[in-house]
């Protein structure tokens, strides 16, 4: 239970790998905030399982593109949670489409969610975290290679990247470290709802070039995080993983 006694804030932790990610830290101990956009049943529901797990859990909900949600959100949960030892930005979203046909709104909501509201929630979160905290920004296959469809939000992820190295200097002095974790192509609902039937065609062809295809499990991921929460992960503070399986390691001939 090595995080008995410490809390954490995933941003959409209801559902694939934020939830993943907060059931890996409830087995060890940790407190959780769950955020959710719009399905309050299954926000419920992962309180529930965390309860189980014998750990404290609430939820916060937000429209993270409304940066007026996103102040409102910070301002309750300070006042509800005084102390936050790690805050993992794991929600996205786009529009994924060819960055010809990208529209300004498009624009405006993808960056306003993964790079505008996790600047302003670094900034919050740093007043409640104490020295030896942790953020984690969890990036995206599609910094490292073109996919069809997201430029938009490969340059949003990549933007994030960025900014761990920022903050990890920045932030130093608080002794608060600073990570990014760029997963492979991973098996979660949403994944499967923007493939639709081309789901199966794209995991084959991801494992098919990966020596270790089973990195594309989110449980994997979340041991991931896990393990960055932890003293041992200090050292790469400003580092974004890659742990994609080492398919972005192969030659494609």
């Amino acid at each position: 239970m090595k995080f008995k006694g410490k809390k954490a804030f995933i941003t959409g932790s209801s559902r694939g790998l934020g939830k993943a990610i907060a059931l890996n830290l409830a087995k060890e101990g940790c407190d959780i905030i769950v955020h959710y956009r719009r399905d309050e049943g299954a926000a419920a529901g992962m309180v529930q399982e965390l309860q189980q797990l014998g750990v404290k859990a609430d939820v916060a909900q937000a429209d993270l593109v409304d940066i007026e949600q996103v102040k409102k959100l910070w301002q309750e949960i300070k006042v509800k949670h005084p102390q936050i030892d790690f805050f993992i930005a794991n929600a996205a979203s786009t529009a994924f489409k060819p960055l010809l046909m990208v529209e300004e709104k498009h624009i405006q909501m993808t960056f306003d969610l993964v790079v505008k509201g996790f600047v302003l929630g670094v900034k919050e979160v740093v007043n409640v975290m104490p020295a030896g905290g942790a953020i984690v920004a969890i990036s995206g296959m599609d910094t490292l290679r073109v996919c069809p469809n997201h430029g938009l939000l490969g340059a949003a992820k990549a933007s994030l990247e960025m900014l761990i190295r920022y903050y990890a200097v920045e932030l130093a002095e608080k002794k608060i470290y600073c990570y990014g974790l760029n997963p492979g192509f991973l098996d979660t609902d949403s994944t499967r709802f923007y493939l639709g039937s081309g789901f199966d065609q794209v995991l084959g062809r991801v494992q098919n070039q990966a020596p270790y295809p089973a990195a594309t499990q989110s449980d994997e991921m979340a041991k991931l995080v896990n393990f960055l929460c932890t003293e041992a992960a200090r050292s790469l503070t400003g580092q974004t993983l890659i742990a994609d399986g080492g398919s972005n390691s192969l030659c494609q001939m």
